[in-house]
């Protein structure tokens, strides 16, 4: 496999008319998220916008783990404000408070804006839900910078979730930069298997679904 980002947006570029899932189905990258990982946020947006949901009564995992992606790209692209009122706009379509996405997309918000004590409610009470998304618990966690509970919550995908992308999207997401040279981040990696590619095709770089 080719583990280089640009090589992987090339390839993405050749079945950028098909939804994203049937890209990864031929090897490739999700379009936004091969914008993503060579760092064009704009066109990044652009390619993750047709994701977000419009019925938050149930969001796929395929969407979900994508959410938190798109809200780094946007910061990094237009701004915290941006990112405000995406999430604001979000809130507005969740019925209930209560609900997982509510909780969510709660505790996100308030970690963005630093308020870390709320965030930390809202992940305490993902956590004590039995069904709430690993995507849900980890993207807060990421966001909060305290790179112990990072490591602890990709400990957790790799022992709980660990599907065939995972070490591709841990080596090149940004968000992940500060931990790139501690040797238990390293650790984590060397557990996972790299991703095989495209049958058929040498050197494209896939990741899995994102």
């Amino acid at each position: 496999m080719n583990n280089d980002p640009e090589a992987a947006l090339e390839y993405a570029l050749e079945f950028s008319e098909l939804i994203s899932v049937e890209n990864t189905r031929r090897g490739a990258l999700p379009l936004h998220d091969a914008y993503y990982f060579v760092s064009e946020y704009e066109k990044a947006v652009e390619a993750f916008r047709y994701l977000v949901p419009t019925d938050t009564s149930v969001v796929h995992w395929f969407v979900g783990y994508s959410l938190p992606l798109f809200v780094y790209a946007l910061e990094r692209s237009q701004g915290v404000a941006a990112v405000q009122a995406f999430l604001a706009g979000q809130t507005s379509r969740v019925s209930s408070g209560d609900s997982l996405y509510g909780i969510w997309l709660d505790g996100y918000s308030r970690v963005m804006v630093s308020d870390h004590a709320g965030g930390q409610i809202a992940l305490d009470r993902l956590t004590a839900a039995a069904d709430a998304p690993g995507w849900m618990l980890t993207s807060i966690t990421i966001a909060t910078g305290d790179e112990d509970a990072i490591l602890a919550s990709i400990e957790w995908l790799v022992a709980e979730l660990n599907w065939l992308g995972l070490r591709y999207y841990l080596e090149h997401d940004p968000r992940f930069e500060s931990l790139r040279h501690d040797p238990r981040f390293q650790d984590l990696l060397d557990r996972l298997p790299p991703y095989p590619g495209p049958a058929g095709r040498e050197g494209a770089g896939g990741a899995g679904a994102s």
